[in-house]
């Protein structure tokens, strides 16, 4: 995964597991991290409601073809999301 920083990476991301409104999905493949979907969660007006944006959504390069990473995660997020409504 490409950062810039990792002391930076590290810190925004320990901010962001605190927050209510901020969610991570992780998809594993054989017991490895190969992707992550990160997803911001808000109210909003035009809405009359809560509305969840997709703000990250990363797969490992070598995992990005046939049955897609990015897929499993953007199903599990709606499971999860449905759970929590």
């Amino acid at each position: 995964m490409y950062m810039k920083n990792l002391k930076i990476y590290n810190e925004i991301f320990l901010r962001n597991i605190n927050l209510p409104n901020v969610f991570y999905i992780l998809a594993e493949y054989e017991d490895n991290i190969i992707g992550y979907v990160s997803l911001y969660i808000q109210e909003l007006l035009h809405h009359n409601g809560a509305v969840a944006e997709v703000q990250e959504l990363f797969v490992d390069k070598d995992m990005r073809s046939g049955a897609s990473a990015a897929d499993r995660l953007m199903q599990q997020k709606k499971q999860q999301l449905k759970r929590n409504a």
